[in-house]
């Protein structure tokens, strides 16, 4: 897309921006638009009046008194209102299933521990003096193998989860409530394993080192 089509998709976004505050009733006119803002009111006529593009400071100041998403204002995509695109979330997120519930809120839990063993490992490949074509196919490979065992783990995440709401139907003594004890531990083991691997001391990283150090390149 180019510039001037943009700028004028911009522009055109922030006059539905401007009606809607009007509808909504949170301003009156252009000149209490422009008090609220703190900006020139010659200014915002040539926003809304002349097309020409908004500043990012204005664009910041629209956001933090109105709650306009930056993001539909830029790109059209998404809710007008950051207000609205929550909601949406939250609409979306009902309409998932119990498993898809535990999946979505199993992946930002984890996150932050996921970043941090993908920095761990890349510290681990570092430490190894290969040749860069050999470095760059360990990394695709073991970096592929670690976010194989990272969904691995939410799925066991999911499965304790849905488990102990199992448990509380049950008797602590029912095949139930063992197999939850079962799949804690395959939790913990999981964990284990990946900390292992991304530190390089599992047999399965070893291998995977000692098969891309063989490799022969022709010349």
């Amino acid at each position: 897309m180019k510039d001037a089509d943009h700028q004028h998709e911009i522009s055109e976004r922030l006059k539905l921006v401007f009606v809607s505050l009007i509808e909504k009733k949170r301003i009156r006119n252009k000149v209490e638009f422009a008090k609220i803002l703190r900006i020139n009111r010659i200014t915002v006529r040539s926003y809304l009046d002349e097309g020409r593009e908004p500043s990012v400071p204005f664009l910041l100041k629209l956001h933090e008194n109105f709650s306009i998403c930056m993001n539909w204002l830029l790109s059209g995509k998404g809710a007008m209102y950051l207000d609205d695109e929550e909601e949406k979330l939250h609409e979306n997120f009902r309409k998932l299933d119990q498993h898809e519930k535990i999946m979505l809120i199993a992946r930002a839990e984890l996150l932050p521990k996921e970043q941090l063993e993908e920095l761990r490992l890349n510290q681990t490949l570092s430490e190894f003096d290969l040749e860069d074509e050999k470095k760059a196919i360990l990394s695709l490979r073991s970096n592929g193998q670690l976010k194989n065992m990272q969904f691995e783990r939410i799925e066991l995440y999911v499965l304790n989860h849905l488990a102990k709401a199992d448990s509380k139907k049950t008797s602590p003594v029912t095949p139930k409530a063992m197999l939850k004890t079962q799949k804690l531990n395959f939790w913990k083991k999981k964990n284990h394993t990946i900390r292992e691997f991304v530190e390089g001391k599992s047999n399965s990283f070893q291998k995977m080192l000692s098969r891309v150090s063989k490799i022969e390149f022709r010349e």
